[in-house]
């Protein structure tokens, strides 16, 4: 975050066209347009610009395009405060009331207080902002303490023309919908960023939904195991109930799939590389599984694993086939444990 808020200090105070590393800039009312070498263009404008605290500002809108992206990408990026894992942020531009839930139509990317946003909400937000003169944006933190930030609209459609003739696409229609092109979606809990090798192999998975497409892809799980490993949980597919993530292992520019393994009544014991709902506890370094059969929990199957040497090694497993509304959810008839003697080993 340091890095992001130095980077837009920068921008903030050297209003003159031809800036360092080749960027070119230049003002429209209260945006300020940017085009990096790169070809990814951006307008910025900023709530409360320079606070005493020292901050670049309590919270940055930006638009922003690469060359030949087909989408613009919005984003809130949050210094006063942040929103709560489960927090709605709420857009009000000229009276007209968007809501965005948190993992559906927006997500945070490449750092913990860049928020982007995503789904057909994203394209009906563009298109308020083009048109309007103020916009609002609401949020509760983890403490429920509510923020507000407050962005004035004058020269935002100045700016996106500017940016339309630098990037020579002038007339081009105003789309918004899909994930930042080339950010690792992350989460508070979990903020090391995926490696960009990693994402462009996951992505490549014709097994897994596009995460422009995937609710909450952005809460990917990374975890240091031991002195020498790295692993990564990374969403793959949504359903009502259930998430499935695919696990990573690896340093550089390939990293192998983890798989684990699984019961089936009819098949027995075989393996998997997808995860359902994962949790890893950093403190017991234990990591737990849980497929539900269906929405209350009833019925399913549940499992725990632990890191040894490079690899994880399954503790418990347990499962229930039948669905009858009976007992707690996820306690499950025991199929596996591992034997007390290799726990220590």
């Amino acid at each position: 975050m340091r890095t992001l808020l130095f980077a837009t200090l920068l921008l903030f105070s050297t209003p003159s066209l031809a800036q360092p590393f080749g960027e070119v800039r230049e003002y429209f009312g209260d945006w300020l347009a940017a085009c990096r070498p790169s070809g990814y263009c951006s307008a910025t404008t900023y709530d409360n610009p320079n606070p005493a605290d020292g901050s670049v500002a309590d919270h940055i809108l930006r638009v922003g395009r690469h060359e030949r992206g087909l989408y613009w990408e919005v984003s809130l990026t949050t210094v006063a405060g942040y929103p709560d894992e489960y927090a709605d942020i709420i857009f009000k531009v000229d009276g007209q009331t968007s809501v965005f839930e948190q993992g559906v139509d927006y997500g945070a990317y490449s750092s913990i207080n860049d928020f982007y946003f995503v789904s057909q909400q994203a394209e009906k937000l563009l298109d308020q902002l083009v048109a309007g003169t103020s916009a609002q944006a609401k949020f509760l933190d983890e403490y429920q303490e509510l923020y507000t930030a407050n962005f004035s609209l004058s020269g935002l459609t100045a700016a996106l023309l500017w940016i339309d003739e630098r990037q020579r696409r002038l007339g081009s229609e105003r789309l918004a919908y899909a994930a930042p092109i080339g950010l690792t979606p992350i989460s508070a809990q979990f903020p090391r960023s995926v490696p960009n090798d990693l994402i462009i192999q996951h992505s490549q998975d014709a097994q897994c939904e596009p995460f422009e497409n995937l609710r909450g892809a952005y809460r990917v799980i990374t975890q240091q195991v031991d002195e020498e490993h790295w692993v990564y949980f990374i969403p793959c597919t949504s359903g009502a109930y259930n998430f499935a993530y695919k696990a990573y292992e690896g340093n550089g520019t390939y990293y192998d799939p983890i798989y684990f393994a699984e019961f089936d009544e009819l098949s027995g014991w075989t393996g998997t590389q997808f995860l359902i709902n994962p949790i890893y506890d950093p403190t017991t370094k234990i990591l737990t599984s849980f497929y539900k059969g269906r929405g209350i929990g009833d019925c399913g199957t549940t499992g725990k694993w632990v890191w040894r040497d490079y690899r994880f090694i399954m503790l418990e497993y347990r499962a229930k086939y039948v669905c009858d509304a009976q007992g707690e959810p996820g306690v499950f008839p025991l199929v596996f444990e591992l034997e007390p003697s290799a726990k220590l080993k």
